[in-house]
């Protein structure tokens, strides 16, 4: 008898994107009813009446009003202790589930015992391909995308470096996949810990599923689940405010698990390309 009361837990936070959250819950409701599933929304302080839209619309969701911004980390550990379900699925409100992709995933979980986090294809808006399953970011990965010398010799930063191949058709097991949709494990989860809160947002799930490949679990990128993926919706909103929490997220993920030396390296060009930022800022406002 399965110990779970539930098979799928359904976690979503959510910041000020209300339509998209909209569509994003109904998706769920469309397509994941294969299984015995729950819906979880964690809203992070939204003044653009999300909490409320779930409330009237969405009454079978567990909603969670936040008093302050979370983040994506601790905001999707709230909704994580909350659950009940075999699997956890991580996905982001600009995220929208298409038919079978909940199916799919959890079949090839339940088949792969050591799959710990699984990641779909993604779709942009257009529904053209956005790449999903990563490598682990490298001192020189992050070095050349900095300065942006790896526009330089692309073919060759993204094959050894970047996604590690060009056919995103194919079931591949890799190294992290974004956090835009997830299936976790529990099991796996209750191993290795939940999401660092220490990354506010960016670097989280890669921290995630290096903590997973440690612990001996694997990570795949599985192409016959779709998810369409309006990119960066609550991002666009904190503008370079965004770049300052990517970069801190940067640093603190080298300073975790590559050493402070690389960190230092790291947060010091990080600081020289904000500084550019800021002075462009600036002169971009003086001539309008």
């Amino acid at each position: 008898m399965n110990k779970f009361s539930l098979k799928l837990s359904v976690i979503i936070v959510n910041w000020n994107t209300k339509e998209l959250l909209r569509k994003s819950i109904q998706s769920v409701y469309d397509i994941a009813g294969t299984y015995p599933y729950e819906v979880i929304v964690i809203d992070n302080a939204s003044d653009d009446g999300s909490a409320d839209m779930v409330a009237d619309e969405f009454r079978d969701v567990m909603l969670v009003r936040s008093k302050e911004n979370l983040g994506f980390s601790a905001g999707n550990n709230v909704g994580m202790q909350l659950a009940s379900g075999e699997y956890f699925l991580l996905l982001n409100p600009d995220a929208e589930l298409k038919t079978n992709a909940v199916r799919n995933m959890i079949e090839f979980a339940d088949e792969h015992p050591r799959a710990a986090f699984i990641g779909p294809k993604l779709l942009n808006s257009d529904g053209s391909l956005q790449k999903n399953g990563r490598k682990f970011p490298s001192f020189l990965r992050e070095i050349s995308e900095l300065t942006r010398i790896h526009k330089w010799f692309w073919n060759y930063y993204d094959l050894n470096m970047g996604w590690g191949r060009v056919d995103f058709d194919k079931i591949t097991q890799v190294d992290e996949v974004s956090g835009a949709c997830i299936l976790a494990r529990k099991a796996a989860v209750d191993e290795i810990g939940l999401l660092d809160e220490r990354f506010f947002m960016y670097y989280e799930e890669t921290d995630w599923c290096k903590r997973a490949k440690k612990a001996g679990w694997e990570v795949y990128y599985l192409p016959t689940a779709e998810v369409i993926h309006h990119w960066a919706a609550g991002a666009k909103q904190i503008g370079l405010k965004g770049s300052r929490i990517f970069h801190r997220s940067q640093y603190l993920y080298f300073g975790k698990h590559h050493g402070i030396i690389q960190a230092f390296i790291l947060k010091a060009a990080s600081s020289m390309l904000m500084l550019v930022l800021q002075i462009n800022s600036i002169v971009k406002r003086a001539r309008k």
